[in-house]
């Protein structure tokens, strides 16, 4: 069996290592907010892209958290499904504080990536809306009735 304190030492890390990925997610939100402002696809994409990146080494950190929670489940007889941050902290005593201080700073950083997410995405939303406002009335007949209400274009050659 795996000695507590070695698991906990482990988790740490990887917490620290989920603090840090938060983090630069919040950056990486923060470049593609500023490349939506600008309106510049490039840089949108760009911004995009490197968020996906992210996100997608996330599942590696995924992963090996699954492997360390499932280790202190095995360590405390307790089912992996039971196993949090905070009970693993509570059942490690005095060894675990660190452990609490990591998951208040990792829930702060993730609940500031959500936020920070939905606000984006709402600004994405209503750019949108503005957008296809202004294309329905440039490309309104005289008439004022939207193009998608003009008909429909067929293949001549049946």
């Amino acid at each position: 069996m795996k000695n507590l304190q070695s698991l906990l030492n482990r988790i740490e890390v990887q917490v620290q290592l989920d603090l840090e990925a938060e983090q630069r997610k919040r950056g990486l939100l923060d470049l593609l907010a500023a490349a939506v402002r600008t309106g510049k696809p490039s840089e949108i994409q760009q911004a995009t892209e490197s968020l996906k990146e992210e996100i997608d080494g996330g599942r590696t950190r995924a992963t090996k958290r699954t492997a360390l929670l499932e280790a202190c489940a095995e360590h405390f007889g307790v089912p992996a499904s039971c196993i949090t941050l905070a009970s693993i902290a509570e059942r490690a005593g005095a060894g675990g504080e660190r452990l609490v201080s990591l998951r208040s700073e990792l829930r702060d950083a993730a609940a500031g990536v959500a936020r920070m997410h939905r606000g984006l995405s709402a600004a994405i939303r209503c750019q949108r809306r503005v957008i296809g406002d202004a294309l329905a009335i440039l490309l309104a007949d005289e008439n004022g009735n939207p193009m998608n209400e003009q008909g429909m274009l067929v293949d001549a050659e049946v």
